[in-house]
């Protein structure tokens, strides 16, 4: 016999347990996905009305809190950002929408280092952004992280160079 009587010690398996962790393991996987999302909304879609005031900002860190809609840097201070709300309602929509409720997310949090190079030509002013991005929603105990590194130029409504000629 391939298997002995010792082979089953632990006694019969509770099948309605694995089920309601499998269940439970597939409620939380479109986690990862929104760990991602906040990246790309930090960084590009969701943060256009935002622009003007990081385009002041000094080179540094913004961390958000995803579940208060709070988004702080570390110089400047906590900054009242449309990203930062927009985040907040967009997840917790997410979350409604999969079952998933927010009493098992303890963090979900965005942390974007930012260094800013302005460039100021004659008929525009170019603002340039190196955005690296870092996003965790703990959940049950379980950490869903994402990362997100991109270059980002905007053409800003501050006034051109006028030469004086």
């Amino acid at each position: 016999a391939a298997f002995g009587n010792n082979d089953f010690r632990r006694g019969p398996v509770n099948v309605a347990v694995i089920r309601r962790s499998a269940r439970y393991e597939l409620r939380l996987k479109p986690l990862k996905s929104y760990a991602h999302a906040l990246c790309q909304m930090l960084i590009g879609w969701r943060m256009q009305q935002d622009l003007n005031l990081f385009a002041t900002m000094s080179d540094g860190t913004l961390t958000i809190d995803v579940l208060d809609g709070i988004c702080i840097h570390d110089a400047d201070g906590e900054l009242d950002t449309y990203i930062a709300s927009e985040m907040s309602s967009w997840f917790r929509h997410r979350l409604e929408a999969d079952n998933i409720p927010v009493e098992t997310i303890s963090v979900t949090r965005v942390v974007a280092r930012v260094s800013i190079n302005t460039e100021r030509r004659r008929r525009d002013t170019r603002v340039h952004f190196d955005w690296r991005c870092r996003s965790l929603i703990t959940a049950a105990g379980r950490d869903f992280l994402s990362e997100l590194s991109e270059p980002h130029t905007w053409c800003s409504g501050l006034p051109p160079i006028h030469s004086s000629g």
